[in-house]
């Protein structure tokens, strides 16, 4: 059977990705660091779901702290890149395709916002904090359960089987 890369959309095809990477990664350290950026610039430069994943992959190719600092620095990029394709492309688009509802909601966004308090408000901050809270639960729970339920008992934080030698 031949394999070939694709995102992965499940935890199995992570994994099988994240081992298939790891055997690469030992000959062509560069090639794979180059792969892997170029997917996750494409990935958030159009603001294409499924970046979790790859902030997964990242920790499991290149260890905890290179990968967080990876998908940090590509984040950002990728980021400011869907900003920039977005200002340039899409503004001119929206505006002359639906130049009556931009008009409505432009009104709509300055009328309403009379001072930065207004933005700033304890109502603002209690609703980003929500979020945010709601955010990190998945993270915590699949971090609580992922051992019995996953069966990640024999893999190190890394995601790399243990040996005999090593437990």
């Amino acid at each position: 059977m031949e394999e070939c890369l694709k995102f992965p959309s499940d935890l199995e095809e992570l994994r099988e990705l994240a081992e298939m990477l790891q055997f690469y990664k030992s000959e062509h350290k560069g090639y794979v660091m180059l792969l892997f950026c170029s997917a996750y610039l494409y990935k958030q430069s159009f603001a294409i779901p499924g970046s979790s994943f790859l902030n997964m992959l990242a920790g499991a190719l290149f260890g905890p702290w290179q990968g967080l600092f990876m998908a940090c620095l590509l984040t950002t990029v990728g980021s400011i890149n869907c900003y920039f394709l977005s200002r340039t492309f899409g503004k001119h688009y929206i505006v002359r395709l639906f130049p009556d509802k931009v008009a409505v909601l432009q009104k709509k966004a300055w009328s309403q916002i009379s001072s930065m308090d207004d933005i700033f408000s304890w109502g603002t901050l209690l609703q980003l904090l929500v979020i945010a809270c709601a955010a990190l639960l998945p993270g915590a729970l699949i971090q609580r359960y992922s051992r019995a339920h996953l069966k990640l008992d024999g893999l190190r934080p890394n995601g790399h089987t243990l040996d005999k030698k090593t437990r």
